[in-house]
């Protein structure tokens, strides 16, 4: 099983995403801004973000925009797994998926990832072979 994770250092001054891989814990990419969380509320503040509940989204449109690029692929799960693995990206916010067609009954799984979604994920099929159906 793959063990690749996404590590977020959010400081005062400076924001870190890191994706890291393998038992090793190897860096496969960084990415750095100098958008602490100082800055961040410095700027939520400046547009009127009294409360802080619209101050927490000034903070999360900043953190979907590092995490909107990222796609989880799904490869070889049960039909099972992947319903409850697309409703926690949902909740955990991820915007795109891709169903390898090499998963056993990818079509189907497509078909119920659409559903399970409600159009608030791109959903994609990876690893296509050929252009017949399963």
């Amino acid at each position: 099983m793959n063990r690749d994770f996404l590590s977020c250092d959010w400081g005062t001054t400076s924001f870190r995403l890191r994706r890291v891989a393998g038992p090793e814990r190897a860096v496969i990419r960084e990415i750095r801004e100098q958008a602490g969380v100082k800055s961040l509320y410095e700027e939520a503040m400046r547009g009127g973000a009294e409360l802080e509940a619209a101050r927490a989204d000034v903070f999360a449109r900043f953190l979907n925009r590092k995490v909107e690029p990222i796609i989880g692929i799904l490869r070889g799960f049960t039909l099972g797994q992947m319903t409850e693995i697309v409703r926690a990206a949902l909740r955990g916010g991820l915007r795109n998926i891709e169903i390898t067609m090499n998963s056993p009954d990818a079509a189907r799984q497509l078909r119920e990832a659409v559903a399970v979604a409600e159009g608030r994920l791109n959903i994609g099929a990876g690893t296509v072979m050929g252009n017949s159906a399963p």
